[in-house]
């Protein structure tokens, strides 16, 4: 859980920094929504049963 936090925490960190970089704001939300689902994916994966 710690673990998932964290990512999300570090891509919208780079998106902030992607943002004020001048990178158009459509690309970026299409870029970083693949990244967090990606995110999901491989912590939802780890879950203990």
């Amino acid at each position: 859980m710690i673990t998932m936090v964290k990512k999300i925490s570090d891509l919208l960190y780079e998106f902030i920094n992607d943002l004020h970089a001048g990178v158009p704001t459509s690309k970026l939300v299409e870029i970083y929504t693949g990244k967090i689902i990606q995110v999901f994916r491989e912590t939802s994966v780890q879950k203990p049963s």
